[in-house]
């Protein structure tokens, strides 16, 4: 994430004077943190960007493109880690001649860790983290719900595989997560 912003720092960089300079960010969503503007605006949206928790979706942030555009001639520099599964279930999509693409890979991250499952197991959560990439990742689960204080239980997932990681959480109800 860090590579990625750097990279769109640099790209700011380059904006010639008089430019209009837009920041879209995505996941599975395409969300226009910076509307057309100068470039400050722009370093300042990715200044605040913070790395969120949607899959990898590329056909919004080209649909979000075209809007902006108008149709009118424009570049869309687009800062990625080159996911597959970016485009996995997409309809194709189509981009005006007028808009020119620039795909800047800034190499995959070592680890791709997402939460697959959470249930209550007893006096516990059970999540359930799975590894999606090629080496083993430790880290730290922390639950919080409605401002009780958090759960935290650390994991270590094995490349490629999943591990359950068992936190110790009493709902305030019954029927919260379950």
């Amino acid at each position: 994430f860090e590579r990625a912003k750097a990279e769109a720092r640099s790209a700011i960089g380059g904006i010639g004077r008089g430019q209009r300079v837009a920041v879209i960010a995505f996941d599975d969503r395409a969300t226009i943190v910076a509307a057309p503007g100068a470039p400050g605006e722009a370093r300042a949206a990715i200044e605040a960007l913070r790395p969120a928790y949607g899959g990898t979706r590329f056909a919004p942030v080209f649909d979000r493109a075209v809007e902006l555009s108008d149709r009118d001639d424009a570049r869309l520099l687009v800062i990625t880690d080159l996911q597959r599964a970016g485009w996995e279930n997409e309809v194709p999509v189509s981009v005006p001649a007028t808009i020119d693409v620039d795909v800047r890979d800034v190499g995959a991250s070592g680890g791709n860790l997402a939460v697959t499952k959470l249930r209550r197991d007893g006096e516990n959560v059970r999540v359930e983290v799975l590894n999606g990439g090629a080496s083993p990742v430790s880290g730290a689960i922390r639950l919080a719900v409605d401002n009780r204080p958090p759960a935290t239980a650390h994991f270590t997932a094995p490349a490629g595989g999943a591990v359950h990681v068992p936190l110790a959480y009493r709902g305030p109800a019954p029927e919260i997560l379950t």
